[in-house]
């Protein structure tokens, strides 16, 4: 862990953009887990006779069509997203690596049926994937987790599973069987730590992915439920208000690109440091 701490801060020093990368993501890190100390007002709070403001000291980034503060909405907004985002794809990984070492060491009879299972996952469109499960279940934030760990778990669990069966015939791992080491010492001490760093570096990568089709769901009114402040919830009232003022339009896509650029730019410095077969202009 502490050498690839090192690679990775060797890696930012040596590409500026993987240090400006860092630093967006704790930017907007920081927004999320303390957005109740930052932010100046009440993110749900109406006050219509003061709407559609102009930036001024009160009001850093104006307000929207209800008069809510826009700075304090996409403050939150980012609790929002990274809640949604790093919960969501927390869990995947987790189901994605379980069932990934199941199918790369277990019996081929299991590879088989777990690999079904993805296939079947897999073949269904994002999107209309998302719009049944929506329409059943309803909109809202649960929904929303749920799409996205169904979404995502093949992926990870595709990518545990080519990693383990690369490594279940390396010499390490036939010394652990030759001298009887059980199936979980192989699996938690051996295949374990080998496999994750990929799996982290894929992660780290699809936070933006997650993020950007929270807000698009958000804005289609399919994702979280309002007043709770979202950025898609708040792109479609500003395009929705356009005319009157594009300021709520521009305050809320700017932090979806910052979010972006931020965690790839990080995921790059991850696959650099923890993957050097991955590193660019290897071959």
């Amino acid at each position: 862990m502490r050498s690839g701490a090192r690679e990775l801060w060797r890696a930012m020093r040596r590409d500026p953009m993987c240090l400006f990368g860092l630093i967006l993501v704790l930017v907007t890190l920081s927004a999320a887990l303390f957005a109740g100390f930052i932010a100046p007002y009440d993110p749900v709070k109406i006050d219509v006779a003061n709407k559609f403001a102009g930036i001024s000291a009160e009001h850093w980034l104006g307000t929207d069509h209800l008069g809510r503060d826009t700075l304090s909405r996409v403050i939150f907004g980012a609790r929002v997203a990274m809640g949604i985002a790093l919960s969501s794809i927390l869990i995947a990984a987790g189901i994605g690596l379980f069932f990934g070492l199941l199918a790369g060491y277990g019996p081929r009879w299991l590879d088989n049926i777990i690999l079904f299972i993805f296939d079947t996952l897999s073949s269904v469109p994002l999107i209309l994937l998302a719009l049944t499960i929506i329409a059943i279940a309803g909109a809202g934030t649960f929904t929303l987790v749920f799409v996205i760990i169904i979404v995502s778990v093949p992926t990870y669990g595709r990518l545990v599973r080519s990693q383990t069966l690369s490594l279940r015939r390396a010499e390490f791992i036939l010394a652990e069987q030759s001298m009887g080491a059980g199936l979980l010492r192989i699996l938690g001490v051996h295949l374990l730590p080998n496999v994750l760093g990929p799996l982290v570096i894929m992660v780290s990568m699809d936070i933006p992915t997650v993020v950007a089709l929270e807000a698009a769901l958000s804005y289609l009114g399919l994702g979280v439920k309002p007043p709770t402040p979202s950025w898609g919830a708040m792109l479609f009232d500003g395009y929705t208000n356009l005319r009157s003022s594009a300021l709520p339009v521009i305050a809320a896509g700017l932090p979806l690109v910052i979010a972006t650029l931020g965690f790839t730019f990080f995921g790059e410095a991850l696959r650099d440091a923890l993957d050097p077969k991955l590193k660019k202009g290897v071959m």
